[in-house]
């Protein structure tokens, strides 16, 4: 497995953890949500480990022009929002600027 898949694995887990250990505790739309996250992941780091992410590219339905299918988006919401999240902080904290990632070595 790559790293991004025990990373997105691992996070998952919590959520997970959650919902069985809260299932009796609270209302079942909470546990339902939980368990939609934590499958969610699951999922994404499954689908992109080393030896399926080959064949499972259609699954988060990635068009041509870059943009992302709104079913996609609603399916996976949780990873979505996840991935959107770091990018964020990620371009927040980083000072280097835009065209040396782009173009690194020129």
């Amino acid at each position: 497995m790559g790293g991004l898949s025990i990373i997105v694995g691992a996070v998952a887990f919590v959520p997970a953890c959650l919902a069985v250990a809260l299932r009796s505790r609270v209302p079942v739309v909470v546990t339902g949500c939980l368990s939609h996250i934590a499958a969610t992941g699951f999922l994404v780091a499954f689908a992109s480990s080393d030896r399926l992410a080959p064949y499972t590219t259609w699954l988060l339905q990635k068009r041509a022009d870059g943009t992302i299918s709104p079913v996609s988006q609603l399916m996976f919401w949780p990873y979505h929002l996840g991935l959107r999240g770091k990018l964020w902080i990620q371009r927040r904290k980083s000072s280097e600027p835009l065209y040396n990632k782009v173009a690194p070595q020129l």
